[in-house]
């Protein structure tokens, strides 16, 4: 008997670790794991393959994969590449078929098994560089055997000294800070389903966050099915370009508020997260030469109190790992929650087609109070 359990990211959220951990505390049969199938509600799935009839197969296929048929079924000869999709020393079965709203034909199977996996203290790795701005870069990571899964990250120099410098410790220390600090905040149980979420096999393409004018490093580790390093650390250095004064810039423009409750009760499916609140349009345009803007308030007691300065603020809205988070894309209507009878100050920032970055754009936003709320009825949906 081949049990299988999805354990792509949709898996992971729904509970395939602690199936895994179930399974393998009352059975001794090694268990496979697989990605995601495109049958997330599913999730967690565990497939069984011990010796199905080819009915038993139709009906599994007809129970969990009709609604896909239609879009994905083909005519005439198909060739199919699985290339870096597959895992290493793992058995498959190819089920090909004919359907009309239904299997209209015998099933052809056939099974075959991926080749183990190659050593990792043998890769090594090619980095290229795409286009480039001051604050982001397209990298292509390509290593010199696809079938070992490996991690990559690019880092700025000021961050390595933080962890003693540009070498390879700092950069296993990185990383371990970012997979333990994953664990302890729930994102997974343990480092394996990390990696199963976040490794790469094959050729990877990503877009990855630069700081202006400072040295990088690309940076690929190989990794085992545990979590843990198994090859030394592959950095290749570069600059990321200095940024440029630009004239982009957005503006905001706000009046009417309304009281969430209000809208809460008049459209609970629309409107039930707005309970509580103030809610206040608002009408972001960009100006100049801007191609995107970001927008994050703050209440003006708290600045004072942290005794925080534009620049300040400005940092952390440069900040991508923070972008919905604590910074938001401003363009066009947003509606704007706010507590009620606080001082809040707005800030905006606006950014070129290069990502040159604006300086700090604000609008102070009075306390906004229950008895000067505007009636529900005044309330003009988000288009």
């Amino acid at each position: 008997m081949r049990i299988v359990i999805g354990e792509g990211s949709c898996g992971i959220a729904a509970g395939a670790q602690k199936v895994r951990s179930a399974l393998e505390a009352l059975i001794t049969e090694p268990i496979g794991s697989t990605g995601c199938i495109g049958m997330c509600y599913l999730e967690p799935i565990v497939d069984l393959y011990e010796g199905k009839t080819d009915k038993e197969i139709e009906d599994f296929l007809m129970r969990y994969y009709k609604p896909f048929f239609p879009s994905r079924s083909q005519t005439g000869e198909l060739a199919y590449s699985f290339k870096d999709k597959l895992d290493p020393d793992t058995g498959y079965m190819v089920i090909v078929f004919g359907y009309d709203g239904g299997i209209t034909t015998p099933l052809t199977t056939v099974e075959f098994c991926t080749k183990p996996a190659g050593d990792p203290s043998k890769v090594t790795f090619d980095f290229e560089y795409g286009a480039m701005t001051s604050r982001s870069t397209y990298v292509t990571i390509t290593p010199s055997d696809v079938s070992v899964s490996y991690l990559a990250i690019v880092v700025d120099e000021e961050t390595l000294e933080d962890y003693g410098g540009a070498n390879e410790e700092s950069v296993l220390a990185l990383i371990d800070e970012n997979i333990e600090f994953s664990i302890r905040m729930g994102e997974f149980e343990n480092r394996a389903e990390f990696v199963r979420d976040y490794s790469h096999r094959g050729v990877k393409t990503g877009s990855f966050g630069l700081v202006p004018g400072m040295k990088h490093y690309t940076c690929a580790v190989c990794v085992d099915k545990d979590g843990e390093f198994a090859s030394a650390v592959a950095m290749d250095p570069f600059m990321a370009p200095e940024e440029n004064a630009t004239t982009a810039s957005v503006s905001a423009e706000f009046g009417k508020f309304f009281d969430g409750d209000e809208l809460a009760d008049l459209d609970g499916d629309s409107y039930a997260e707005y309970a509580g609140w103030a809610v206040l349009p608002v009408e972001f345009t960009l100006k100049e030469n801007a191609a995107a803007a970001l927008y994050t308030v703050y209440p003006v007691d708290l600045l004072e109190e942290e005794g925080a300065t534009d620049e300040d603020i400005r940092n952390i809205m440069l900040d991508q790992s923070l972008i919905d988070e604590f910074t938001f894309f401003a363009e066009g209507r947003v509606d704007i929650q706010l507590e009620w009878d606080v001082e809040y100050r707005l800030f905006m920032l606006a950014f070129d087609e290069d990502e040159n970055a604006s300086g700090l754009i604000t609008a102070d936003i009075p306390a906004l109070t229950k008895e000067e709320a505007s009636d529900a009825s005044e309330y003009r949906p988000i288009e």
